[in-house]
């Protein structure tokens, strides 16, 4: 009828209003009676949603312009002029069915005798009830008889309006015998519920001796929680019924049924009878206890949010590149929306500007938080997450969500709805009850869809609004909860308080809920909470302040602009003009820092120690960290270069410029169009020609000029700066091997036809994306490579021995070494290879050695970073197995792809070095040919990569092998030229000449080793007794060296292995000794891009003469020092450590003489001297010049003899001449034990003059 009425009034009200509304409403009507029908044409619900609201309140709608209309109205709930006089056949309507039962059955029994009624409500008297009845006043006392009755009257009691007696309203008994129960409302007293329902106050008293927590009429509740709330079924076994019915969240049940989180509700007094609680307490009868559950978080994590609408305020301003990202592990984008169809949106141009700045800030993860306060509450939009976490829709919303955090690259997302499952937000309608569970729905497919992303929301620290959540459940699917526990000292029924209790009792509520404390992430604040005093001069915890609940009058901050609410970076202005101060200090009741000024304004906040204080009390419980709201409330920041002004920032964002562009540009680069012969006929230009004629040079300083004076210092990478002043539209990290916008090549587009761009740029990128595709191509070449070589690993373990199992560095070090040369080894000849093919060198043959250097330049680079970024201490590969060559390889594949990738980096790191070393390789457009590549090589760029990985890999470890598995293999000089057949024959027999032989520079070498021992004794018996006779042995062939023929193990042969051995040795002065090769110089670099195996350095086997060689496997152990059989060896060590005096005087030996000593001695690893014991007589053991060394024993104890060993003198004398030669001269004694032929002998020793 209204929607008919109004379609037919509509043609004659002669309207063009958006909106036209019918309302039935009056002041009396109520919420019941008032009802009314909207229409609006501009496609937003908030207005409607407002006149529902307010019909619903009982409140009518004004209007600018109205028109009565007359009709009938059919109301389908009585109005109360009528339905207040009632027959005595209906009961109140707060009671139950079964009160409806009884009264039915009472008038049954009584209905002639009753009379008609109606109830008392307040401000009621006598004449007005009689004429609510229709009836005359003097009938009215005449049916309510007494003095007093008219001036005792009381709300709710019940009273005639015709003959007969008042109805029996008293309740019965339920059919099972229980009593009837009465669900109490708010504002109930025993008062009020005995007169309408029949009774007096003592009966109800009476009543409920019993009942489980009755404390009297005084207190009434309605029972939340425990035994006595609505609709509890008897336990049918012997649970404690205290444990019926417990709180959300596991918060306290106090004995009056009601739950809570605070000492009131959570502190047991029970005083022995069910329920009870000592006097002046409320009790608690489950989940008692306020103590917060530690959990363990190590407070690591540091949130903080970044406000992108913080441009809309009046100052205070900060870009995105201006956050300090050391202070915080993550950054919140504050906040995305969603429209009715769930696409996502980040605000307004300035906010969309900010969260495009956002996305390139560094080294922090960041995170786009959804929704927010009004989001969540405003009525436009606050039921888009209420239908979005629905079943039917929740698919969508979270699939348009995930897809906005993948595809702009973010670390995960954040939801802030506020708050799901809330009764009583201001303004909008009551939420629904299953909201909870829809929302941890939503949020697991939400979880799936992120791809290992991480996901959070923010929760509410207040139980009120937390109870909806199935907090611990949700807790389960997410990395961090955002806990909104950010109350600083605050106000409240318009007195000022402290808030500190609050914030422990919130801890324990949602740890105690189920919360892993690792996964609550507790709120500090940049900001303040501002009330105006009452009173100035009273600022204690007792004093009131001036306002409304939803209206603050504290001043404004000059920037936020919003009362109640002030910044930290504005506190700290104030706090820098003292005139205004009237009292700053901490009160730490509460925790927080308290500012007073200009006479009453009261504002309490968190400074950083505050803050500082606050993490480690956090950190100690066990939480995982803070978020802090917001970052840009901190500090005031200057506009970032180039803007003049944050005004001039702010209008280049609304007009869609970029305002942190340095737009000024050299020489005239930007002149060219894309309709250029220079770009459009490419076939006709030579590189160089394009490249100058383009006048890329310029381009390249007008970006190496941004990047050093403005994106350097703002966090952009290199390549991402390069980007933005060309206007490739690229956003890109060249630094990382991975596709990270550094792999497509550039056309000529509309944006180079600007002022600020030209063709050039595309030679330029296009330079970059071809750097930066060589290196990724040999990343996956070497890998695929690798492959096809670990098939031979094990023929070659087997040949050329085992890997020893002793745990020590030798073969760290050895991975080390290889590594460091293989960065130019396998990676030279490759890039070699790569840059020939380009257009610039391959067009002339002349530029060969142009492309030899540029390749020196790259590779010299990567052994450069190989060195720095592996050491013998910390080395960044380490050996799984040692006993598994395929794990050798892969820890060296591996190696080589790291000193590759760092490589890489280093030339687009942006360093003053890399940007020299990178033009030294683009100029000229030595890069800009080739082809868009994929990162993968040819089969022809495989197999010689292969080839060259395996005789690197191979010469390499071959003879470290040799050595790691004991067969001490070394290259034999014969001191004879290659014309002289079988020169050594006392050391190698022919068969071994002929296996191991090889020239280099026109002498004869033999690659051998000490097989065995270096005698082969034998016994011939005479008459019984053995004469042992002994031949000296010969060198042997290395085990594997027969494989070696040039056609297996990368084609090493013996030859190489000889002529790499002896060129190192050559280098090296002639000695056999531990240098690091050097892979930055440059000849060596030309020998390993032509993958000379024989370069210096490489290939290290000992090099030696015959003699030197066996008198060290005679005299000495095997291995006994680092290049044997090659080194001189060391002598014997008979003695133990010995102490030392001096004795150094004008009439020493001197110290040139001693030193002859041990020339004589050290060349025979022998050397060792027997002596007696008894008579202790001195013995001069050797002397020189005018040096003596002396020895005797001095305690005669069961031995006949000792022996003094070698080495033994030499180190002393070493020693000593170190510790106390004086003018060239040396004298000293000393004690220590030696070996005699029982057992240790103690021996003094001297040094003395002759």
């Amino acid at each position: 009828m209204p929607a008919r009425h109004l379609a037919q009034t509509f043609p004659n009200l002669n309207a063009t209003a958006p909106t036209l509304a019918m309302q039935l409403c009056g002041p009396e009507s109520g919420g019941a009676h008032s009802f009314g029908l909207m229409v609006t044409s501009n496609a937003t619900f908030g207005s409607l949603q407002n006149a529902v609201q307010s019909w619903a309140n009982g409140t009518c709608l004004s209007f600018s312009q109205s028109t009565n209309m007359t009709g009938q109205v059919l109301y389908t709930t009585p109005l109360d002029v009528l339905a207040d006089v009632k027959n005595s056949t209906k009961q109140p309507s707060k009671l139950v069915a079964t009160s409806d039962r009884h009264s039915r059955r009472h008038q049954h029994l009584h209905v002639r005798a009753e009379c008609k009624t109606t109830q008392v409500q307040s401000g009621d008297s006598c004449a007005k009830l009689a004429s609510r009845c229709g009836i005359s006043a003097s009938d009215f006392t005449k049916y309510n008889p007494g003095s007093k009755f008219c001036a005792e009257l009381v709300p709710k009691q019940h009273v005639c309006c015709s003959k007969g007696e008042l109805p029996d309203l008293r309740p019965s008994k339920n059919s099972d015998g229980s009593c009837y129960a009465y669900k109490v409302q708010e504002n109930d007293n025993c008062a009020s519920l005995a007169i309408e329902n029949g009774l007096k106050a003592e009966d109800l008293e009476k009543f409920n001796k019993k009942t489980w927590g009755w404390a009297g009429c005084k207190l009434l509740f309605y029972k939340a929680c425990g035994p006595q709330k609505p609709g509890t079924k008897k336990s049918k076994d012997a649970t404690d019924i205290s444990d019926l019915n417990p709180c959300p969240l596991n918060a306290c049940c106090n004995i009056w049924g009601q739950c809570g989180i605070t000492r009131n509700f959570c502190t047991d007094t029970n005083t022995g009878a069910p329920g009870t609680a000592k006097e002046n307490t409320n009790g608690c009868i489950s989940n008692c206890g306020t103590k917060i559950v530690k959990g363990s978080g190590d407070g690591s994590v540091r949130i903080g949010y970044f406000q992108g609408y913080g441009m809309s305020r009046d100052c205070l301003y900060q870009d995105a590149s201006q956050i300090d990202t050391s202070k915080y592990t993550h950054l919140h984008f504050a906040f995305g929306t969603l429209t009715k169809d769930y696409d996502v949106e980040v605000g307004d141009k300035l906010s969309q500007y900010q969260f495009q700045e956002f996305k390139r800030v560094k080294n922090v993860k960041k995170i786009l938080s959804f929704g927010g306060w009004d989001f969540s509450t405003k009525p436009a939009t606050y039921a888009i997450f209420r239908q979005g976490v629905k079943p039917a829709n929740r698919l969508t919303m979270a699939t348009k969500i995930a897809n906005f955090i993948i595809e702009n690259k973010l670390e995960g997302a954040d939801i802030d709805w506020e708050y799901p499952g809330a009764p009583d937000i201001p303004g909008i309608s009551p939420a629904e009850e299953d909201e909870g569970k829809n929302y941890i729905a939503f949020l697991a497919v939400l979880k799936n869809l992120l791809r290992g992303r991480s996901l959070s929301i923010a929760a509410p620290s207040s139980y009120w609004y937390l109870k909806q959540f199935p907090i611990k459940d949700i807790a389960k699917l997410l990395d961090y909860i955002v806990y909104m526990m950010i109350s600083t000292a605050s106000g409240t029924r318009r007195i000022l308080s402290n808030r500190k209790g609050a914030n422990l009792y919130s801890l324990a509520m949602i740890t105690k809920a189920g919360v892993p404390g690792n996964k609550v992430i507790v709120g500090v604040t940049s900001f303040g909470r501002s009330f105006k005093m009452a009173e100035a001069g009273c600022y204690g915890p007792r004093c009131f302040y001036t306002g409304k609940k939803l209206e603050s009058d504290a001043k404004k901050g000059k920037c936020t602009g919003t009362a109640g609410y002030i910044a930290d970076a504005e506190i700290n202005e104030i706090l820098k003009d003292k005139s205004r101060v009237v009292k700053h200090f901490v009160d730490s009741t509460s925790n927080s820092d308290i500012l007073v000024y200009d006479n009453t304004e009261w504002v309490s906040y968190m400074s950083s120690s505050t803050k500082m204080v606050r993490e480690t009390l956090y950190k100690s419980w066990g939480m995982g960290g803070t978020t802090d709201w917001a970052v840009d409330l901190q500090t005031y920041h200057d506009v970032p270069e180039p803007a003049k002004s944050w005004a001039i920032f702010k209008e280049g964002v609304g007009l869609g410029k970029n305002p942190k562009l340095d737009e000024t540009r050299t020489g005239n680069w930007t002149d060219y169009s894309c309709s250029d012969p220079l770009i459009r006929n490419i076939r006709d230009y030579t590189e160089t020609e394009q490249w100058r004629g383009l006048q890329v040079e310029d381009a390249w300083k007008d970006a190496i000029r941004i990047w050093k004076t403005l994106d350097r210092k703002k966090g952009y990478t290199f390549s991402d700066s390069v980007a933005m002043t060309l206007k490739t539209e690229t956003e890109s990290d060249c630094r990382k091997m991975e596709d990270n916008g550094c792999t497509q090549k550039s056309q000529c587009v509309q944006a180079f036809e600007s002022d600020i761009s030209g063709p050039a740029a595309q030679l330029l990128w296009n330079s970059f994306v071809n750097l930066h595709e060589m290196f990724r191509t040999f990343d996956n070449a070497i890998y695929k490579a690798a492959t096809i070589i670990s098939f031979s690993l094990d023929d070659f373990g087997n040949k050329f021995a085992p890997v020893p199992e002793e745990e020590d560095q030798t073969w760290i070090l050895v991975l080390i070494d290889l590594i460091t040369f293989g960065a130019a080894a396998a990676a030279g000849p490759f890039f070699n290879s790569f840059l020939r093919r380009l257009p610039y060198f391959a067009v002339n043959s002349a530029t060969h050695d142009n492309v030899k250097d540029t390749t020196i330049t790259i590779i010299g680079q990567s052994t450069t970073l190989a060195k720095d970024l592996i050491s013998p201490e910390e080395p960044g590969w380490t050996e799984d197995d040692k006993d598994s060559f395929e794990s050798y390889m892969g820890q060296t594949i591996k190696g080589w792809t790291e000193v590759n990738a760092a490589t890489l980096e280093w030339f687009f790191d942006g360093t003053d070095d890399a940007i020299d070393m990178l033009w030294n390789i683009i100029s000229d457009g030595k890069l800009i040919g080739g082809k868009q590549g994929d990162g993968t090589s040819s089969d022809e760029d495989d197999e010689d990569l292969q080839t060259n990985i395996a005789k690197s890999f191979y010469g390499f470890t071959i003879p470290k092998l040799w050595r790691l598995s004991e067969t001490y293999a070394f290259v034999l000089d014969s001191g004879y030229n290659c014309n002289e057949e079988y020169p050594v024959k006392d050391y190698l027999d022919e068969d071994t000449m002929d296996a191991t032989s090889a020239c280099y520079d026109g002498w004869r070498y033999y690659l051998v080793y000490p097989k065995g021992d270096s005698e082969e004794c034998s016994c011939d018996y005479f008459d019984g007794h053995c004469e042992r006779s002994c031949v000296n042995s010969k060198f042997s062939v290395p085990p594997g060296l027969d494989s070696l023929k040039g056609t297996a193990f990368g084609d090493i042969t013996t030859a190489d292995l000889i002529k790499g051995s002896v060129r190192t040795y050559i280098m090296n002065g002639k000695k056999n000794v531990a240098s690091d090769l050097d892979p930055s110089s440059e000849s060596i670099l030309e020998d390993l891009i032509d993958v000379d195996i024989t370069t210096p350095g490489i290939v290290r086997l000992p090099v030696c003469s015959r003699e030197r060689a066996y008198q060290s496997w005679d005299t000495t152990s095997k291995g006994s020092s680092a290049f044997y059989p090659c080194d001189i060896p060391p002598g014997k060590n008979e003695c133990e450590d010995s102490s030392f005096e001096n004795e150094t005087s004008d009439t020493s030996p001197w110290v040139e003489d001693c030193e002859v000593i041990i020339k004589n001695i050290e060349g025979n690893g022998g050397t060792k001297w027997t002596t007696e014991v008894v008579g202790k007589n001195q013995r001069m053991i050797t002397s020189a010049g005018s040096c003596a060394f002396g020895v005797e024993a001095t305690k005669v104890d069961g031995n006949v003899n000792f022996v003094f060993g070698g080495q033994d003198l030499i180190d002393i004398i070493n020693t000593a001449v170190d510790k106390y030669s004086k003018g060239g001269k040396i004298g000293a004694t000393g004690d220590l034990h030696c070996s005699g032929n029982v057992k240790k002998q103690p021996v003094h020793w001297a040094i003395y003059h002759t």
